[in-house]
């Protein structure tokens, strides 16, 4: 049964995964639990994980007396995802742990636990197997194929006909969600920048929109913005300071390079989970681990180790889906 790090950071009994787990699942910008922290997680045993994706439909059709029946079946492609390392020695020199205190470890430690958030976080939307083959594809790159009435598999969805870049259409935003569903799913989020968001709360003002938009208060602080009763999550800034979904993506027509995208995403079930590994030192035996391994043999300096054997999968076609060609514009009904 999958879990999610918000729920699982609330029955670890070892103060420092804990700790760690919690800076994960509860490091959202503005008060709100993180993505990492909202993603539904299935434990596998193995490296990897396989599974057969329905592409199509097998049809449908009536007979005539006596004639026969039409027959046909699904199509079918074999996915599979490989575990990837998430590792990190989080190093304090002993110097400041004696002079300063224990604090200081904690501090630099809660900083570098925060900045492998970020990065997966990045990692999970732009990440490009490709060029960093140690690393996982992210949703930008996995996805695949243009939506259409022709085309009911295509995975982009295009927030302007024709493929232009524009402002946020509502009724393109509406036609995302309609569009992304997963059997046995635990709901679905919109995923977005902050920026974009930013343009959302601006829209709530507006008559014709605000109706769409509801706030909500989040039990970590801060609020929760809703559309149409869909949780609106938020990614701001990677590991390294730089924004993790700028307006610097390419339309689909290829004439704009200053959009971004937006996600709705089905979370559990034949939708998304991420997916982690079998670790012995892992609370209940899988996911991360965290082990001080008090100071280096080599340099005076104190470490805790950090690593995670993670993917992600969504095995519907229909439970993950992306609507790109949004600029930085106010947004329209």
């Amino acid at each position: 049964m999958a879990t999610t790090l918000l729920q699982l950071s609330q029955t670890i009994s070892t103060p420092l995964e804990r700790g760690v787990t919690t800076i994960l699942a509860h490091s959202g910008p503005n008060g709100e639990p993180s993505l990492i922290g909202q993603l539904p997680i299935m434990n596998i045993d193995g490296n990897s994980y396989s599974w057969t994706e329905r592409q199509a439909y097998p049809g449908f059709g009536f007979a005539a007396i006596n004639d026969a029946y039409q027959s046909g079946t699904s199509e079918y492609a074999q996915q599979s995802v490989a575990l990837k390392t998430v590792g990190r020695d989080i190093l304090v020199p002993r110097f400041l742990d004696q002079t300063s205190g224990t604090q200081v470890r904690a501090t630099e430690s809660t900083a570098q636990v925060e900045a492998i958030r970020a990065g997966l976080e990045k990692q999970i939307v732009k990440g490009v197997k490709a060029t960093s083959p140690s690393e996982f594809d992210g949703l930008q790159s996995r996805l695949k194929g243009t939506f259409s009435t022709t085309n009911q598999t295509g995975q982009i969805l295009d927030n302007v006909s024709g493929g232009a870049g524009g402002a946020l259409s509502l009724q393109s935003l509406s036609r995302l969600i309609q569009k992304t569903k997963a059997q046995g799913s635990t709901g679905k989020i919109l995923l977005m920048s902050e920026e974009m968001k930013l343009r959302l709360e601006a829209a709530a003002h507006a008559t014709s929109i605000g109706g769409y938009l509801t706030f909500a208060p989040s039990e970590f602080g801060g609020e929760i913005m809703r559309y149409r009763g869909i949780p609106i999550v938020t990614v701001n800034e990677d590991e390294n300071g730089d924004l993790i979904m700028p307006f610097t993506e390419t339309s689909g027509d290829g004439n704009d390079t200053d959009c971004t995208s937006i996600y709705c995403i089905a979370l559990g079930g034949s939708g998304f989970n991420l997916v982690q590994g079998r670790n012995e030192q892992a609370p209940g035996g899988y996911g991360l681990s965290v082990r001080d391994l008090g100071e280096s043999q080599t340099k005076p300096e104190l470490i805790t180790r950090f690593d995670w054997y993670l993917n992600w999968k969504s095995e519907n076609f229909r439970g993950t889906r992306r609507l790109r060609g949004v600029q930085d514009l106010a947004v329209t009904v």
